[in-house]
């Protein structure tokens, strides 16, 4: 009796593909969601970006949202990419990048409050200030395009 019941149980597990032995496959979904155009991904947001689509010789190429998180990733033919972050809400860490920095200095333009963080090379931005909260990265720095530039540019608007 004991041999059926392992016969069949043995069947019935290569009939349907199932074993022991191979651990089940856990996923993540994604919870970005891509989109075309900035157009639309600021429409997804609920909010502009409000900055160019290109920095020295970046150019944005990705667009996604995360609830109500916009990002948009800049590329340059190098290689390296710059991302650029923006949420609604002051004061808000939005970057995703918990690393620890040798340098942070923080100032003040326009009301706006601004952190560098760097290693040497500027490599994160945080601005923070008219309701609105910004992270830009780069992991290996902002190439030919100045963090200074870069601030300017999302200050200019306010």
């Amino acid at each position: 009796m004991k041999r059926t019941v392992t016969a069949l149980l043995a069947l019935c597990l290569l009939l349907c593909g199932c074993s022991k032995s191979e651990p089940e496959s856990v996923h993540i979904p994604n919870p970005w969601s891509d989109h075309a155009t900035l157009v639309e991904a600021e429409e997804a947001a609920g909010f502009e970006l409000g900055i160019s689509t290109q920095f020295g010789t970046f150019r944005a190429e990705v667009f996604r949202t995360m609830g109500g998180l916009l990002e948009v990733i800049y590329k340059n033919s190098n290689g390296p990419e710059l991302r650029i972050r923006k949420s609604a809400g002051e004061g808000q860490d939005i970057s995703g990048d918990y690393s620890n920095y040798a340098h942070i200095s923080t100032e003040e333009i326009k009301g706006m409050q601004i952190t560098l963080k760097s290693d040497g090379e500027a490599r994160l931005i945080s601005i923070s200030g008219a309701g609105y909260s910004w992270s830009v990265s780069a992991r290996s720095g902002f190439g030919d395009t100045s963090a200074d530039e870069i601030i300017a540019a999302i200050t200019a608007r306010i």
